[in-house]
Formats: structure tokens, sequence, C-alpha cells
């Protein structure tokens, strides 16, 4: 299965994937993209201030929210 996110935060699931929650109740800034960890059983939400959202077993490591960014984010992707 797969996840789509909305640019209000609204996570949609497809197929086998596990709703774990949505960005929207928080208002985020215009969202730029969801990310899994190894696991599958969790996500982030990132929007384009930086701010990072965590679902699931996905562990909230920080965000840039309270850094000025010269330009806003536009995409967002996990590593390993």
């Amino acid at each position: 299965g797969y996840w789509l996110v909305a640019r209000d935060g609204g996570v949609f699931t497809f197929g086998a994937a596990i709703f774990y929650g949505s960005a929207a109740p928080f208002r985020p800034d215009t969202v730029v993209g969801l990310s899994t960890p190894p696991s599958r059983r969790g996500y982030w939400v990132a929007d384009r201030k930086g701010t990072v959202l965590a679902f699931g077993e996905a562990a909230f490591l920080g965000d840039t929210r309270a850094t000025t960014l010269n330009a806003p984010i536009v995409a967002f992707a996990a590593v390993p």
C-alpha cells in the first residue's frame, strides 16, 4: 500500500497502508512531503516552514521551525 499527503496535511491511505494520523488538525503551512521509517509503521509529514510531525513508530527527531530559512522547503525525504 501507499500514502498520499495533501498540502493541508490530510493523509490518505491506499491498499495495505495503515492510517496513523493526519497533520491537518495541526494546521501546518503548505505540506511538502511524507516519508516513512524503515519499518513502514508510521510516517513523518513536513511543511515548507520546516515543521515535522511524527506519527506511528516514526520518532520525532527535531525540525527547523525555530530556524530562519532563506527559502521555503520544497521537498522532504528520510534517509537511512
